[in-house]
């Protein structure tokens, strides 16, 4: 007996059911469609990171606005199918930020490759962003100046860092410290104004616990080991100095001093550690804060550390206060 139409048409339909769970790829047409391979060959020996929040080295690859997304981690790759044409493919970071593009036709003549220097996904300041350093005048991004303070004359320099290596997304700009510690008592610093020191119209000086901010947050790199640095708040009151004019009680005198890395290495010190003064116990107003500091002393240095590099360099980015 001959099948009936409708029994045939029931057995399409069977085997396409069938079918429908092999894996898309199996049903391609060959061609139609080319294998590509795409590589993350990010420089291998790319320094590490120590941050809270491990930025890490994951890449997003986008083909064609969006249409395709794949994470490859630092020396990854992948073979995916695609139509034959012509593609947009895209580096980038979960939040967005763009690293590199590559345009090419599939098929290809050989792997896709996203290569060069250290790429690094790191995510931007949770708060207020003090200074990026990518300008070139030296004024910090509230519009105040920064600058630099030294006993004697010429213990410390600043300048802006460009060499990718010594930026901390490789492009852009970062705060060089040089500092020259040579006679006993030589001291010196870097400091960035958060006021025009005075009480204002816009508030009592710079009032950080309006912002609802409690962690003063930076990326420091040291040119080489055992290099130090201390970190200070001082506020904007008018009466600073002890009877004699010789204590400062507005500067704190941290008790801590912070090793800085050879890699670039995320910083982050709650600001309540830096409020009271070791000489006068007299706490630093969070509602009128006035300068970020950082410095640089020979005889803290020794104290902490015989070996401290005494003739060093330090670099700075993106500083700010986070919550």
């Amino acid at each position: 007996m001959k099948p009936s139409f409708f029994s045939a048409l029931i057995s399409i339909i069977l085997l396409l059911a069938c079918e429908s769970d092999k894996p898309f790829e199996a049903r391609l047409d060959p061609l139609n469609f080319s294998e590509v391979t795409i590589s993350n060959n990010t420089d291998g020996d790319c320094p590490p990171f120590e941050a809270d929040d491990n930025p890490g080295y994951s890449i997003l690859v986008d083909i064609n606005d969006d249409s395709l997304v794949y994470r490859l981690e630092a020396g990854e790759n992948i073979k995916v199918k695609l139509p034959k044409g012509k593609y947009v493919f895209r580096r980038r970071c979960d939040d967005g930020a763009e690293i590199d593009t590559l345009h090419r036709a599939v098929p290809m003549q050989s792997p896709l490759e996203f290569k060069g220097e250290c790429q690094y996904c790191i995510p931007k300041p949770d708060g207020l962003m003090i200074d990026d350093f990518d300008h070139e005048d030296f004024k910090n991004l509230l519009g105040f100046r920064d600058g630099y303070f030294d006993t004697p004359v010429g213990t410390v320099d600043t300048s802006r860092a460009k060499e990718p290596e010594n930026v901390l997304r490789g492009k852009g700009r970062s705060l060089q410290i040089d500092f020259y510690l040579n006679d006993d008592a030589s001291f010196g610093g870097w400091v960035t104004t958060l006021n025009n020191g005075e009480d204002s119209s816009r508030g009592t000086s710079f009032n950080l616990k309006n912002l609802g901010l409690n962690t003063l947050a930076f990326w420091v790199k040291g040119a080489s080991p055992k290099t130090y640095f201390e970190v200070a708040l001082k506020d904007n009151t008018l009466n600073c100095k002890d009877d004699k004019g010789m204590i400062d009680k507005c500067q704190t005198n941290p008790k801590k001093i912070y090793l800085a890395p050879t890699y670039w290495r995320k910083i982050k010190i709650p600001v309540d550690s830096l409020l009271t003064t070791a000489q006068t116990g007299v706490k630093v107003d969070l509602t009128r804060l006035r300068e970020v500091s950082l410095g640089f002393a020979k005889r803290a240095f020794l104290l902490q550390d015989s070996q401290a590099e005494l003739n060093g360099t330090i670099y700075i980015d993106e500083i700010a206060f986070e919550r």
